[in-house]
């Protein structure tokens, strides 16, 4: 989900496509350049006005795309070489019926936190697209298995 963020949003595509072929970004209408930015660098840009209900978007994104597996990313995220590796595992030998929390790490300035409100935190972000539904800031099935 996406709105102005021309300044992260190659990245982000660049660093979805080591996973999939396919990138999604849901724009709620950006006013500079990150839909033309995700357009041509591959991902699939589909437009829905924010109505401030981040369950509404994510729902929204889960109809746009027939993809098995379902991997939400923040623009400003980036997955680790070990992550990506971890998710082709999981997508080509897990049966689709668990969801996954990704450890989600903080860096600023080249210095990884550890400690205090930036302390690594566990985020579910990749699930069976067809088994789940968003609901406020939750989802329907609670069974995760975290992966590194």
């Amino acid at each position: 989900m996406t709105k102005n963020e021309e300044d992260n949003i190659v990245d982000v595509v660049k660093n979805a496509k080591k996973c999939t072929p396919e990138v999604l970004v849901i724009d709620s209408g950006s006013t500079d350049k990150t839909v033309e930015l995700a357009q041509a660098h591959g991902a699939k840009v589909c437009f829905r006005a924010w109505t401030d209900d981040f369950a509404a978007q994510r729902n929204f994104a889960l109809e746009q795309t027939t993809a098995d597996w379902v991997l939400y990313l923040d623009a400003d995220e980036r997955l680790n070489d070990e992550l990506i590796a971890d998710i082709k595992r999981v997508i080509e030998n897990t049966p689709m019926d668990t969801q996954y929390a990704i450890t989600r790490k903080s860096v600023a300035f080249g210095v990884t936190f550890n400690h205090g409100v930036l302390d690594p935190d566990h985020v579910r972000r990749m699930f069976p697209r067809t088994t789940v539904s968003w609901v406020n800031k939750g989802v329907s099935r609670v069974l995760c298995k975290s992966i590194q």
